[in-house]
């Protein structure tokens, strides 16, 4: 093309056209630059609909995050719950609590269990660049500092985060009590329970006594109920924040919308189970899944995918309530018609005869 355009000068100069020969130059030169213009003009475009795609990105994470942290808390509330009930049997009615169950109680002191929404600044800050001078985007970073400000004071008061996290299973371990593990799946009250088969022996239970009364102890169980309690305050905050900017989301960006479209029933209670694999419920409506399927004696749980990011079990004070994270719900044999809202946090497992499980 540059050969052409030269050969096409050289034409004109020998031809001594010389005022086409300047037209000519001038009309390539405004060619050049017309090139110049729209290849600018590209890139800016570019550029914006890469930017516009990265945006979208940060509104879906935050989109994906909110409901993340509040399936999270729902649980983590029942559990302060359990836990402050406990605290206030160890300070008030030592007496009252049977030995075999104590080093249980005091392991379950140590365990906040919230996680999911301590990095959800540095998770958006890559992607969401606000533009100062859009309306929508100046609310929306309103709407996110407000959210922002209750996940931290959430933070603050995560026993986690403090210089001792392991605190109480430090005392367990210095009166020479033995250890046990609190598995995912096992809920609170299961773990405190009394364990079977004489683990602990009578100079175990006698040191259990012995720790409950000792004053340190003591002043610890103060300070971490002190915490609990302010965390547990707190939620509420976090959460209406949380569906303050859920809705502002809805409304102003809708294509940031992420609703859950896949479920499956997983454990060991359908036939040949175990956690690995499971069965897909079909979606009836928004966040409502069904399944008609045979069961075994066994237990099961709820998950959207096989990396367990987002599953469901029930309330450890109410069978009926669904809880993320919560515990193996336990099932019999049967056919049966298994109902779950994700929603209003509730599931149903009723035989086809339309016996409740």
């Amino acid at each position: 093309m540059i050969k052409l355009f030269r050969n096409i000068r050289k034409k004109l100069v020998e031809q001594g056209k010389t005022a086409n020969y300047l037209k000519y130059a001038i009309g390539e030169i405004v060619l050049v630059v017309i090139g110049i213009l729209i290849a600018l003009q590209i890139n800016n475009w570019n550029e914006k609909n890469k930017a516009k795609k990265e945006f979208e990105f940060g509104l879906k994470q935050v989109y994906s995050q909110i409901p993340a942290g509040h399936y999270d808390l729902s649980t983590t509330e029942e559990r302060l719950g359990i836990q402050l009930s406990y605290i206030d049997s160890i300070l008030n009615y030592p007496d009252s609590l049977d030995p075999e169950m104590i080093p249980g109680v005091i392991q379950l002191l140590d365990y906040s269990g919230i996680s999911a929404t301590n990095n959800f600044q540095e998770l958006l800050q890559p992607y969401l660049k606000l533009n100062p001078n859009d309306e929508a985007q100046n609310e929306l970073a309103k709407s996110l500092r407000r959210f922002l400000t209750s996940n931290n004071t959430n933070s603050t008061f995560n026993f986690d985060s403090t210089n001792a996290p392991y605190l109480f299973y430090e005392y367990v371990k210095k009166y020479n009590i033995p250890l046990r593990f609190l598995g995912a799946a096992v809920s609170s009250k299961e773990f405190v329970k009394p364990p079977s088969n004489n683990f602990y022996s009578q100079e175990n239970k006698d040191s259990a006594k012995q720790l409950i009364n000792d004053p340190a102890f003591i002043a610890d169980v103060k300070s971490i109920q002190l915490i609990k309690k302010n965390f547990l305050k707190s939620i509420p905050d976090y959460l209406n924040n949380g569906e303050l900017t859920l809705a502002f989301l809805g409304k102003n960006y809708p294509n940031s919308i992420i609703k859950i479209q896949k479920m499956e029933l997983i454990g060991t209670g359908i036939p040949n189970g175990n956690w690995a694999f499971g069965f897909p419920m079909k979606l009836i409506d928004d966040g409502v899944f069904e399944l008609q399927t045979q069961l075994v004696d066994g237990e099961i749980k709820f998950r959207t995918d096989s990396d367990w990011t987002f599953d469901w079990g029930r309330s450890q004070n109410h069978v009926e309530k669904l809880v993320f994270k919560g515990s193996n719900i336990p099932v019999k044999k049967g056919l049966y018609k298994i109902t779950l809202n994700i929603l209003s946090n509730k599931y149903k497992i009723k035989k086809v005869d339309d016996k409740t499980l």
